[in-house]
């Protein structure tokens, strides 16, 4: 006879000195259970002559390990404390029992054939979570150990990883080997291991969100209904679409993730309620309201935000009606359907059920299309427009995705059917709080339309954005933008977009001091008249009227420096976010005598650059002040949107430099640039 191991033999495995033992144990209990010719169970703190229901209280049924003691044996007897058979129970097999079986379901909340004929694997993952999710073990890593046999899957035991870690990549193993995104619904705190998944179990005690199922007649009213509404090769090219979809990925902390995604077009806080509760609108979407304790930035169509937002119907391959998950046959291949009334109608016609079909026949153009095919289109077209669980996504610098206000469930539901088809994507989801690394003596700036980088230029102050180009020729990018535009000023607002999403979440911590620290120049002064930034033509005039126009040139984007550091002031503050926007001249700054040909004069050209510029050093004295003083911080509002001359002084730019429709109007045209760029 064998008996059940307890969750005491791989904790106490877990400090010793032999790996290969723990690797073996952790790995093997679920075989060693299946195995034995019979599992004794020992309930130590159930007295005798227990009532049915003492298993509710039992110790042992609170153990992470103990899940697949039940489970996993053929033959099992339950003992109470002095020995003797629960609820004197004499049957050779107590899994036998519909007593003991239906209190055991009740208990552990698993179903009674599961009980007594449980078969392990990947499928129902969410269900098989929820089991242990009020479970605890002695070591932390243990609660995700000790589902390896229940799901199936052999790894490492690396005790110290800590339970996010160890639950992380057990959840990863998961979903990359069987496509089940069940796992990624859930409600509570995100890992560190990914976004997608808990930093703990529990997050899996409450049942997961589900739609009321439609009946047959729902379904068949939803789809006459879908006649009127939808074009018919819209339903075809949606389920085309998401046919298409390859399953879920996931490796290395990263999950590439095929989904639904709907852009979020503003966030709104509603300050009438005790709680976090946020009005939100995406693109085709019926308005819904978040509840978060996460503070989500605030923005709207007038006022946007750099970052963005999505609202995610991870895709589930149950709906497309296959048998078996089986590949759909013949979906590339569907025909083109003729874009006049009659021909929908007939389309229509030969969508509906089979026994709806008509007794005149399909169409020319629907001939080869499949009946059975045609009806689950609009079988899934109907549940589509069900209401969902949705994530909430926030993009990152590195330009993937991270879940956020994930304590909270979000319920949405499709306003517009036919617009779908455009959202169908498969998105990159990190880690929490995961860092790429940006080079900042380098924005290189890429293009979708073109493998090369679209320019990239060198930061005179690391951290801090600088004054680039002075006095050069005027040359035009392979971007349609002129050298010194591109350099000194494009570049610098691609660096801040890409840091925002790094910025906006490091704002919200608490006692955080975030600023951005724009270089400009006194140099703006110079620049006077009727100006305009409404498209690329206005930031490449070469001002060929100007005295110098080299130098005028240079201070129009320096003057552009500070309009844009103005109006980005001004988004932030539209939208609550406490970040501080500083522009500033740095003063006059030697930074050319010792370079070549002047170094090869030093003796004489630096005593006389001396009395007229400021040594690096102290040029850089202003800056430093707006990025790290305290007084800053201790004054936030009044050097929210100042400009600094040295050192540390308050100054008032030109009337110029204050236009706020002048800084819109740049603020549109670069962004509008950068869109069509894809960045």
């Amino acid at each position: 006879m064998s008996r059940g191991f307890t969750e005491y033999i791989p904790s106490s495995l877990a400090g010793g000195q032999n790996n290969v033992e723990v690797q073996q144990s952790v790995n093997s209990m679920f075989i060693w259970y299946r195995h034995s010719t019979l599992t004794v169970i020992y309930l130590s703190n159930v007295p005798p002559s227990s009532k049915p229901g003492a298993l509710a209280s039992s110790a042992w049924n609170t153990r992470g390990w103990t899940v697949q003691e039940f489970l996993a044996p053929n033959f099992v007897l339950f003992y109470q404390r002095d020995w003797s058979l629960y609820l004197d129970d004499r049957s050779p097999n107590h899994k036998d029992s519909l007593i003991i079986m239906q209190e055991m379901a009740d208990v552990a909340g698993i179903d009674t054939q599961a009980l007594i004929a449980f078969r392990p694997g990947m499928r129902f993952a969410r269900e098989k979570l929820q089991w242990v999710s009020a479970r605890v073990t002695t070591c932390q890593e243990d609660i995700a150990y000790s589902l390896f046999g229940i799901f199936g899957v052999n790894l490492p035991a690396i005790y110290g990883e800590k339970k996010q870690k160890a639950l992380g990549r057990l959840l990863q193993e998961v979903v990359a080997q069987s496509g089940d995104i069940s796992a990624l619904d859930w409600v509570g705190q995100l890992s560190e291991f990914n976004s997608c998944l808990p930093a703990d179990i529990a997050s899996y005690k409450a049942p997961p969100y589900t739609v009321s199922s439609l009946s047959e007649d729902d379904i068949q009213a939803s789809i006459s209904s879908l006649r009127h509404e939808v074009a018919a090769d819209v339903v075809l090219k949606l389920y085309t679409l998401l046919g298409n979809l390859s399953a879920s990925r996931f490796g290395n902390c990263r999950l590439h993730l095929p989904c639904i995604a709907f852009r979020v077009t503003a966030v709104k806080r509603n300050r009438a309620q005790d709680q976090e509760i946020y009005e939100v609108k995406a693109d085709g979407l019926l308005d819904l309201l978040i509840t978060t304790e996460d503070k989500l930035i605030q923005f709207s169509s007038p006022r946007p935000t750099m970052q963005t937002f999505l609202l995610v119907r991870p895709w589930n391959r149950h709906l497309l009606e296959l048998p078996d998950f089986t590949e759909p046959s013949g979906l590339a291949e569907l025909p083109e359907i003729a874009g006049d009334r009659e021909s929908e109608e007939g389309c229509w016609s030969a969508l509906g059920s089979p026994s709806q079909q008509s007794s005149g026949g399909f169409p020319e153009a629907q001939e080869s299309v499949d009946s059975e095919l045609s009806g689950r289109a609009l079988r899934l077209a109907a549940r589509l427009r069900q209401p969902f669980g949705a994530f909430l996504l926030a993009q990152q610098h590195g330009g993937e995705y991270k879940i956020i206000a994930s304590d909270h469930d979000i319920f949405a539901q499709v306003k517009d059917l036919s617009s779908i088809s455009d959202m169908v994507k498969t998105l990159e989801i990190s880690a929490k709080g995961i860092s790429h690394e940006i080079a900042l003596d380098k924005v290189v700036v890429q293009s979708e339309q073109n493998s090369t980088p679209l320019y990239y230029a060198r930061l005179q102050y690391q951290g801090l954005i600088g004054s680039l180009i002075l006095l050069e020729s005027y040359a035009m990018t392979p971007d349609g933008i002129q050298e010194i535009v591109m350099v000194n000023v494009i570049s610098h607002i691609v660096l801040t977009r890409s840091l925002q999403p790094l910025l906006d979440q490091t704002a919200t911590e608490p006692n955080s001091d975030v600023r951005i620290v724009v270089v400009g120049s006194e140099a703006h002064k110079f620049v006077s008249g009727d100006l305009h930034f409404r498209n690329l033509d206005d930031l490449n005039k070469e001002l060929k009227s100007s005295l110098s126009p080299t130098f005028a040139r240079y201070c129009m984007s320096k003057l552009m420096n500070i309009l844009y550091a103005f109006e980005l002031q001004r988004h932030l503050t539209a939208i609550g976010s406490p970040i501080t926007v500083i522009a500033l001249h740095p003063g006059a700054v030697n930074t050319f005598s010792e370079k070549w040909p002047l170094s090869k004069f030093e003796f004489v050209v630096k005593p006389i650059v001396s009395l007229f510029f400021l040594h690096p050093d102290k040029g850089a004295y202003n800056s430093a002040f707006a990025a790290a003083s305290e007084e800053v911080a201790k004054q936030r509002e009044k050097y929210k949107g100042a400009y600094l001359t040295p050192v540390t002084k308050l100054t008032e730019p030109t009337k110029v430099a204050k236009d706020e429709g002048l800084a819109k109007e740049l603020w549109d045209t670069v962004h509008k640039f950068l869109e069509e760029k894809g960045i």
